[in-house]
């Protein structure tokens, strides 16, 4: 059995690529940073619950709770991203050294009915974050999907 152990570790490092060791350098303009779903952070602290939202119904939903596919942490008990958002995005800057911040914002904080006549024009409307988060270092960017 070691024998065998001693010929895969040889097969594998004899695998490894010659510059493997060599350090590469990411891009200037590479993007590290942070990223938020809306949902597991910006309830909490004092932010207003989104009951809208089909993620609120599926942490309480009994047969997940009993199955223990969701962990019984509840978004109103989470970090309040909602309102701590100027001084996340600077901890975030300042003390990760980030250069992005990717976010979400929950489809029901936008549109709290349903979203059946909406189009992707109308749902592309949200500024207010990316001033916020614009500088000549940090680039804003926009995601959406539908919860």
């Amino acid at each position: 059995m070691p024998r065998t152990v001693v010929l895969i570790l040889s097969a594998m490092l004899a695998a490894v690529p010659a510059d493997a060791a060599k350090v590469r350098r990411f891009p200037k303009r590479f993007l590290w940073g942070t990223a938020i779903s809306a949902f597991q952070s910006e309830m909490g602290v004092g932010a207003p619950n989104d009951t809208g939202t089909d993620w609120w119904v599926w942490v309480r939903d009994p047969a997940n709770v009993a199955s223990q596919r969701v962990s019984g942490d509840l978004p109103e008990q989470g970090p309040g991203f909602y309102r701590l958002f100027a001084g996340d995005a600077k901890l975030a800057k300042n003390k990760l050294h980030d250069n992005a911040l990717r976010l979400s914002i929950e489809w029901s904080r936008i549109f709290p009915h349903t979203t059946a006549s909406v189009t992707s024009r109308a749902a592309s409307r949200p500024r207010c974050w990316r001033r916020s988060t614009r500088s000549p270092t940090r680039m804003p960017s926009r995601t959406t999907g539908a919860s």
